[in-house]
């Protein structure tokens, strides 16, 4: 069973928890909190995926050079045979 964790927030964030509840829709300042703290971990699961996939890529081996010019050559006759 989950414990209650007691927080005490102050200065502009208590204003702007009152207007969460005033104009957001929200019951409660716990309510509140809660709907932040949600948004946090989606935050930080986005940046942690996005750490492995920078870790991945460093460890992926030396880059290779990218020619835009041949990219589109490629293109190009791809379309031609196509046609």
């Amino acid at each position: 069973m989950d414990k209650p964790v007691p927080v005490t927030v102050s200065g502009p964030l208590a204003s702007f928890v009152r207007g969460e509840m005033e104009h957001g829709g929200f019951e409660t300042p716990e309510a509140v909190v809660e709907a932040g703290l949600r948004l946090l971990q989606v935050e930080q699961a986005k940046y942690t995926k996005l750490r492995e996939a920078l870790l991945e890529g460093e460890q992926s081996g030396e880059p290779i050079p990218f020619d835009p010019e041949a990219l589109m050559a490629s293109v190009r006759e791809s379309w031609r045979k196509r046609v």
